[in-house]
């Protein structure tokens, strides 16, 4: 995806709009509204517009949502941490243990995952983890909740299943109540994505960008529990997605997302776009943070 901001113009709310409305069109393949949105990716533009996203900064970081995570549910849902730096040339790769993950705290995709330090070029590392640094992701996908966040990295404990992957459970918040579920599947390799009501029936949501998974995806033991954090870390913003892992029933907060997928994945069917849309109004969302 090319730059939104040239020549400033994401500071213009009038070309900002003719800039949503053509990104909008090659991805979806229908005309964008602002004035009467009922989907729920047009929401996600009229948001970008209209909102208050750049106050959300602290929960979007991902190293300082940390202590939002930690004042509300307890540090016992994070996971462990092993440094944060501004700078890759000071990350000591020795002193690491040998499975660990990278993530910049500023951006959305930008992760390392290092089952094993012994395979991976140190240099190399760094140097791809360094590019990271210099890149302003605000100017590359025009979503202001990430504007004013200072580039970082987090380098956390490596987390994975009995069975070796790492499941992915976004809860969808609406004013502080989860309403449903995509599960993330099979990262590595052939990802899927899969939606599913609180409980646990299958949503039949398909994405035009990844299939559904073949296997039946089991019902956690712990669902339960994780819809109570997800309704606790949730309940001070108009829409929130709640990102959690579950690891030998233990439950690990991943990150808040404000604008999923930056409001760009397509649904094969537009009836589903409509019906996640219709959860909120896109005046609740001039504020994601409640009154």
């Amino acid at each position: 995806m090319k730059e939104f901001l040239k020549n400033k113009s994401m500071e213009n709310r009038f070309l900002q709009k003719i800039w949503l409305r053509g990104v909008y069109f090659k991805y979806h393949r229908r005309l964008l509204s602002f004035r009467n949105p009922k989907t729920f990716t047009e929401k996600m533009q009229w948001a970008k517009v209209y909102s208050d996203l750049e106050n959300l900064a602290s929960y979007v970081d991902k190293y300082e949502v940390r202590q939002y995570v930690k004042d509300t549910i307890g540090e016992q849902y994070l996971i462990p941490s092993l440094g944060v730096y501004s700078n890759a040339e000071d990350i000591d790769f020795n002193s690491l243990p040998s499975s660990f993950v990278i993530k910049a705290v500023h951006s959305a995709g930008q992760n390392l995952i290092i089952p094993n330090k012994k395979e991976i070029d140190f240099e190399k590392t760094r140097n791809e983890v360094d590019q990271w640094l210099k890149s302003n992701y605000y100017k590359i996908t025009g979503e202001k909740n990430y504007k004013h966040i200072i580039p970082r990295l987090v380098i956390e404990e490596y987390i994975k299943e009995e069975t070796g992957g790492l499941k992915d459970y976004k809860f969808y918040c609406f004013k502080g109540k989860p309403s449903f579920i995509q599960v993330i599947s099979n990262r590595e390799h052939n990802q899927t994505i899969d939606y599913f009501d609180l409980k646990w029936n299958n949503l039949n949501i398909r994405s035009k960008m990844y299939q559904n998974s073949m296997k039946a995806i089991s019902r956690p033991s712990n669902l339960e529990e994780m819809v109570k954090v997800a309704k606790l870390l949730s309940a001070k913003f108009s829409f929130v997605r709640v990102d959690l892992y579950s690891v030998r029933n233990k439950i690990y907060f991943g990150e808040l997302t404000f604008t999923p997928a930056n409001g760009l994945r397509p649904y094969e069917s537009l009836k589903h776009d409509i019906w996640i849309g219709s959860f909120i109004e896109k005046e609740d969302l001039r504020s994601f943070i409640l009154k």
